[in-house]
Formats: C-alpha cells, structure tokens, sequence
C-alpha cells in the first residue's frame, strides 16, 4: 500500500510541477504586464487583483469567465431569406431566370460540395470544399494558417487555425477552423507527459473539461481568433497611414443590422471599427455551417495594446448563425452573411465548377 501511495504523491506533484512550468511559460510577459501602474478597470488591474496564474493564460486555455471579464458574449442569430429569394430558388419559381445571382443552390457542383460535406471524409478534404466555398464568395486564402495574437504590444501567441482568408486585396478578415481542430489544439496543450502514472492523466482531462464550454457552439477561442483578426486589421491600417480621427463604421450585413445597431449605441465615441468573422464545422460529417461574425472597435483593440490603461466600456458581440448543410437554401444563407458584395455569384456566374479540380 506504501509504495502505492507514494506513486501516487509522486504523480500529483509532477503534475503540480508541470502546470506550474506550464503557467510560467504562459505567463513569460507578465513581469512587464505588471511592471507599469495599472489604472482601475484596466486589463492590468483585473490581472492583479485575480489569480494571475488562472487569467494570464494562452488563448487557447480561455475559459467562459475571460469572456465576462473582456465584456464578450455570444447572442444565436437566425438566417432569414427575403421571400424573393425563396422564390427565385426554387426551381419553377417566377422570375428563375432574371434571379440567377441567387440560385447557389442549382449549382451541380454546389450540390456535390454539400454532399461530400454530409459524407465521412477526411478533415482535409471538408478543408478544401469550404475553401472552394469562401473562393466563390471572392475570400482567398493567405498562406500561414495562424494568426498572431498581441498583449502588451507584444506578441505572445501564434493561434492555430485551418485557413485565414482575406476579400480581394484588404486585410485578412476571416478564419477557417473546425471544433475537433480547437479540441486537439487543446488537448496538446495539456498534453501528457511521458511516463506519467494515472492520476496526472486524470487530472489534466479534468483540466480539460473545466475550460472547455459546455455549449460546442461558444468556445472562447472563437472570439481570441476574432480578436487576432481584428488586431491584424488595426496593425495593417496603420502601416497604411495610421488611424483617421473620422468615424468609420464597416459595412453589416442585413442579418445583423439590427443588433450592431444597438451595440454601436452603447459604443458612442468610437473612431473605428473592424468586421470579422469564422466559419466553422463539427463533426466527420459536417451537419451545419457555423458562421461568427463580430464588429470590434478599435478602443476594445487598445485594452490589450495598453493593458494599463483603463477604456471606455464597449461590449463585443458574437453573433452566431447555424446553417444546416442539407438545407436546399444552405449556400444561399451562407453568401447573404459571407460575401463582401463582389462575388461572381453576384453577377449570376458559378465560380463552383471551376474549382472543382482543387478538391484533393
């Protein structure tokens, strides 16, 4: 029984040892978060007054209380179709043939995107079709598939993803991952160590369970990638020329028109704003779309730019749409949330068949 018991105390206090490595290499910056006065509200302040070692964590570890202390949450929005689209896409419909821009759905090859997405394949495979998807819709890829993420002016993380893709020639705007992809991310960054007896195993997949979110659908390390996306923004306007001193606010989409307008009434002040979005799938066979779109101020970007100082309150919304693949008017959905507005499905093309022979 001795033995047994030492063995036992032994894999408690590597366990203890490796998460306290592990918390120290999450926590490399913090010497110089922490060195500066930290305004109350700031981002510093909370740090402080919190256990650094639980908040100051990499993104990927994010739990549902960093989205309440940052002011973030998810709010589930419906795809709503106007009545002439219905009509034009349904085959036989009136007006079919002046309505073409709109008819995604007839698309042959449209029809073997969705079917293989149905069907059990590999995640490489449902990577390329949603590629095709986003490049039909004019968003092409950027090459590096991670995105870098900044505290402090500091870069501090490189967030995995499985596409990062941007509308013509502006800046990256949009992010590819699926939810098994977020759960191996995060499993590797607990991940086991070598030799290690079962209580560690244990205890780190009761780790496990405690970050990850009980609803899939609102995993925090969906809003760290919206928020990368939306530094990149800020970083690539200012190599541009800087910030402007008038106010700009990005295009919204009909969909979610209503409550951005009711975000931007409480965000009075601010100089811009940068859209951004991810899409996202679950499952070996992917069901539904997910698709997130977030309008991020850029005085919400300086929280973590000068984590010292303390901003105005300005609340990021998440909103989140669930598309099912097998709906007859799923693409259709997708493009109305989707496409900036200059797609060759706009113009009544179908841009599907020709990248038909990048599938793997």
């Amino acid at each position: 029984m001795a033995p047994l018991l030492h063995t036992k105390r032994k894999a408690e206090d590597d366990l203890q040892a490796h998460l306290a490595q592990r918390s120290h290499r999450d926590c490399v910056d913090q010497p110089s978060v922490v060195g500066r006065i930290a305004e109350e509200g700031s981002l510093n302040f909370i740090i402080r007054n919190n256990d650094p070692r639980r908040l100051y964590v990499r993104p990927i570890a994010w739990t549902s209380e960093h989205l309440q202390l940052l002011d973030c949450k998810f709010v589930f929005e419906n795809v709503i179709l106007d009545r002439e689209v219905k009509q034009a896409s349904t085959i036989g419909g009136k007006d079919s043939s002046s309505s073409q821009p709109m008819r995604l759905g007839l698309s042959p090859y449209a029809n073997h995107v969705k079917t293989n997405l149905l069907e059990r394949t590999e995640p490489e495979i449902k990577t390329c079709l949603c590629q095709s998807i986003l490049e039909a819709y004019n968003i092409h890829p950027q090459g590096s598939k991670y995105l870098p993420f900044r505290f402090n002016l500091r870069k501090i993380a490189q967030l995995p993803t499985e596409g990062v893709f941007a509308s013509g020639a502006g800046p990256s705007s949009l992010a590819y991952i699926s939810f098994e992809t977020i759960q191996d991310i995060r499993y590797h960054h607990f991940r086991r160590v070598k030799g290690a007896a079962h209580p560690f195993t244990a205890k780190v997949r009761q780790r496990l369970w405690d970050i990850e979110s009980p609803h899939l659908a609102r995993d925090p390390y969906l809003v760290a990638i919206l928020i990368a996306l939306a530094q990149g923004q800020k970083r690539d306007q200012q190599r541009r020329g800087g910030d402007t001193d008038k106010t700009k606010h990005v295009a919204l989409s009909e969909t979610s028109r209503l409550s951005c307008q009711t975000l931007e009434s409480k965000c009075q002040g601010i100089i811009q704003s940068f859209k951004v979005q991810v899409l996202a799938v679950y499952g070996a066979t992917a069901q539904h779309f997910y698709v997130y779109t977030a309008i991020i101020s850029a005085e919400f970007l300086d929280k973590f730019d000068k984590p010292w100082q303390c901003s105005s309150e300005c609340p990021v919304v998440v909103e989140y749409h669930r598309i099912p693949v097998r709906e007859e008017l799923s693409l259709e959905m997708l493009h109305r949330i989707l496409c900036p507005g200059s797609c060759e499905f706009c113009t009544g093309k179908d841009p599907l068949n020709r990248c038909r022979s990048r599938e793997p």
